[in-house]
């Protein structure tokens, strides 16, 4: 997770505030300070808590399209919680089948063109047979 670099600038923001906040807290009083860095502990794990969730749940579609594209029959939808990753997995969803459906299509099409050219060499070949008689 820090080695999305946008977390790191968050998380170093979030530290270079806290510091802040804390040192001014402890002009103040030293349990203001003390109340600012349990607030802050507290929102960053959080945070923390939120943001690995929301890994976890990229990671899992990660895995479903790995598995698609190394040609698993089953796809699972796992999670139905609205949400942009949701919505995303949703479309994944989508375009899977699509992709399903064209393929089946394409076969049929391929197997269609095989007995197509079957059929025409076999006329071809009575055609000659029937010259050569």
């Amino acid at each position: 997770m820090f080695r999305n670099r946008e977390i790191r600038q968050l998380s170093m923001g979030f530290l270079l505030i806290t510091a802040f906040f804390a040192a001014a807290g402890f002009l103040i009083h030293p349990m203001a300070a003390l109340l600012t860095l349990c607030l802050a502990t507290a929102l960053g794990i959080l945070f923390y808590s939120f943001t690995r969730a929301r890994y976890q749940s990229i990671a899992r579609i990660s895995h479903q399209i790995d598995q698609t594209l190394h040609n698993a029959e089953c796809l699972y939808i796992s999670e139905a919680e609205e949400g942009e990753l949701s919505i995303l997995q949703s479309e994944i969803v989508k375009m899977t089948m699509r992709i399903r459906e064209q393929n089946h299509a394409l076969l049929q099409d391929k197997k269609h063109l095989a007995d197509s050219l079957a059929d025409i060499s076999h006329q071809i070949g009575r055609a000659s047979c029937r010259k050569e008689c």
